[in-house]
């Protein structure tokens, strides 16, 4: 079940206060409209956060399924994003990872307190997954007694849904090898080009005699 949705309050508390600031419920599921534009594929949609559980999805209530494998982690409920377009249709995706420093294997528990562009949050994990989705920032968990950290990405992420440069076809425009004649011609002095290389390239003593 997606859990309550959140976003960050933007007032900030006094100095003498020692409480972090806190989550409320909002109408767009606790992100602004700008993050929603740079997470969603689809222009106009909205989203929704959910925890994908494997051992849930056998839909087995006797069976193990998380003695099926030995690794741990494969078995772990992952977090999702399922994105609703105008026309209603529903897409989901998986949530990514944040990177982790040395030694530190898993995100811990929400929600947190989470270090914000330099200011201290309580974040739900849906803000949280929301700032792993959006290009233009970068979380990391670090070792313990660190907060977690959100930090504006130094170099834009490729937006979800965009491809990459490496599939980006252009067209190359007019080229003189697309006409026949330039083709012929360009064929015939490559010819030229390596019978004048052969011809004075010395040839090897032996081989001329074997053939003689």
């Amino acid at each position: 079940m997606p859990t309550t949705p959140t976003s960050v309050n933007a007032s900030r508390f006094p100095p003498s206060s020692s409480s972090t600031p806190m989550a409320k419920s909002t109408p767009h599921g606790g992100i602004d409209a700008a993050q929603v534009n740079r997470i969603a594929r689809v222009p106009g949609s909205s989203l929704v956060f959910a925890s994908f559980d494997p051992g849930a999805a056998s839909g087995d209530r006797l069976f193990a399924f998380r003695k099926l494998t030995l690794n741990e982690e494969l078995c772990r409920p992952k977090r999702v994003v399922v994105e609703i377009g105008p026309d209603g249709k529903s897409t989901w995706r998986f949530v990514p990872k944040a990177r982790m420093e040395e030694g530190v294997d898993n995100e811990g528990a929400w929600p947190r307190v989470v270090d914000v562009c330099g200011e201290q949050i309580t974040l739900s994990q849906d803000k949280w997954d929301a700032y792993k989705l959006d290009p233009e920032f970068d979380c990391l968990i670090r070792q313990s007694p660190q907060l977690p950290l959100v930090t504006r990405s130094p170099s834009k992420k490729t937006p979800h849904g965009a491809l990459p440069e490496l599939f980006k076809f252009t067209d190359p425009g007019p080229s003189t090898l697309r006409k026949p004649g330039n083709l012929k011609r360009q064929l015939f002095t490559s010819k030229q080009t390596r019978k004048a290389h052969s011809a004075h390239t010395p040839r090897d003593p032996e081989k001329l005699s074997r053939r003689s």
